[in-house]
Order: structure tokens, then sequence, then C-alpha cells
């Protein structure tokens, strides 16, 4: 290969590297970011986006969170909304050490009659576990509860119908 081309190349690679290197730190930089503040917002042309801390989605949702029950570190709550609040989309995801049965006894008590409760598969997953849902104004929000490696995966949530 020529001098010219070997220079090139190299310039090329270094071009690669510098955005490999400026889109890893922007994702790190979210994640931190998601961390240590309340909320994230992004716009875009085809509605907007939040990224919040699962207590906040929770707290927005009215729905009571298992005593003890930490945020799960791998999971986002998320808001989309479009002008019409149409695509509006609240999940947050918490996780705790105590049994599916427990955990299902105490969402039973504090949900009440107004949210119908159904046993199986939850959002399509394979493992069984137990859902608290209630339809209104063309919204479904709810409860889902799934165990998931030794844990209990608690996921609160709204979307439309």
């Amino acid at each position: 290969m020529s001098t010219t081309g070997q220079n090139l190349l190299k310039g090329i690679l270094a071009v690669l590297f510098a955005f490999a290197l400026l889109v890893t730190v922007t994702v790190l930089g979210t994640f931190w970011a998601v961390r240590h503040y309340a909320r994230i917002e992004v716009h875009t042309p085809f509605g907007d986006l939040e990224v919040e801390k699962p207590e906040e989605v929770a707290r927005k949702l009215d729905l009571p969170i298992y005593p003890g029950a930490i945020a799960s570190e791998k999971g986002v709550s998320l808001r989309i909304f479009d002008d019409e609040g149409a695509a509006d989309i609240l999940v947050s995801k918490f996780r705790t050490r105590d049994s599916l049965a427990q955990v299902d006894t105490w969402y039973r008590g504090k949900l009440g009659t107004e949210f119908k409760r159904e046993e199986g598969q939850m959002f399509g997953h394979r493992r069984e576990g137990v859902g608290f849902f209630r339809e209104t104004a063309g919204r479904s929000r709810g409860v889902a509860l799934q165990p998931k490696h030794g844990d209990v995966e608690i996921i609160v949530f709204r979307f439309p119908q």
C-alpha cells in the first residue's frame, strides 16, 4: 500500500475511533445523569421522551410500591408522549427478595377490588406471575409481579388501551 493510502487509512481509523469515543462518553454520561438527577428530557420531531427515576414515575402513577422494594438497576422509567398525549406510557421496575405470595397478598390488600387480579404470563414472558389491572378513561394501569432470579420483579405501569 502506498504512503498516501496508509495515511488515508490512519486518518479514517482516527475519525472512527474519535466517533466511537464520543458515543461511549455520551451513553455513559446519560446513565450517570439518570442516576443523579430526577429527570432527563429529549425532544424530537416525533414526540418527547423523559427518563426519570423509578420512584418519580411510581409517584405519578399513584400506585403503591411494596415496602422495602428497591428500584431495578437494569430498568429505566420512560415516559413517551406526543402533542395529543396519545402515546403516554409510564413504566417503572422494582424488586424485592420477599416471596411472590407475600407481595401478591400485600398488593391485593392495598389495591382492593378496583383492580382486576389475573394469574399467568405477564407481558408475554414465559414466567408465571400475578397482575393487577384497572382500565379507566382509555388507559390501563396496574402492577405486574413475576419471579426473576430468586427475587420478585414488580412492574408498575400505565399505557393507552
